[in-house]
C-alpha cells in the first residue's frame, strides 16, 4: 500500500509541475538594456497552444526614479496587466510596442514577440497568459528597462 500511495503522490507531483511556466527569457526580468530590442524571447517549461494564448508588450509610464527600483516597477507593472491583458483589440493602443507574434505554428515552448522600432528609453512590460499543451494556464509578467 505504502509503494502505491508513493508511486501516486509522485504521478501527481509529475502533473502539478507540467503546467507551462517560463523558465528564460531575452531581454531578462529586471534588465537593464543599452540597445531597443527588436523581439522578445520567451521560453517556457513545456509547449503552449499559441491559437489560445496572449503575448502583449507595453510601454510602462514610471517616474524616472522608479527605472532603477524593480518593486517599485512590479508594482506599477502589476496595476497595468491587471488593466490590459484581457482586452481584445487592444493592437492600435500607443502604449502597445508590440507588432505580434514572429513564432509560428500550432504550439511552441520558445515563443518569440516582435516589437516596434524605435522604442524610446523607459520601462516594459513583458506579459502572458498562456494555455500550455496539458490544457492548463498560466499567466506572468516581467519589466525591463531600456535605457541607451
Amino acid at each position: 500500500m505504502r509503494h502505491f500511495l508513493a508511486s501516486a503522490a509522485l504521478a501527481l507531483a509529475g502533473v502539478a509541475l507540467s503546467h507551462a511556466y517560463l523558465v528564460n527569457s531575452t531581454p531578462k526580468e529586471n534588465a537593464l538594456v543599452r540597445t531597443p530590442p527588436a523581439e522578445v524571447r520567451l521560453a517556457f517549461t513545456e509547449g503552449v497552444e499559441l491559437r489560445f494564448s496572449t503575448f502583449k508588450v507595453y510601454a510602462l509610464q514610471a517616474p524616472q526614479n522608479a527605472l532603477r527600483d524593480p518593486r517599485r516597477l512590479q508594482e506599477l507593472a502589476r496595476s497595468l496587466v491587471e488593466r490590459v491583458l484581457s482586452l481584445r483589440d487592444d493592437q492600435g493602443r500607443a502604449e502597445r510596442v508590440d507588432t505580434g507574434l514572429k513564432t509560428q505554428g500550432r504550439t511552441a515552448e520558445n515563443v518569440t514577440v516582435s516589437l516596434k522600432p524605435g522604442l524610446k528609453p523607459g520601462a516594459y512590460v513583458v506579459m502572458w497568459r498562456v494555455l500550455s499543451v496539458d490544457t492548463h494556464t498560466t499567466s506572468g509578467f516581467f519589466v525591463f528597462v531600456y535605457q541607451p
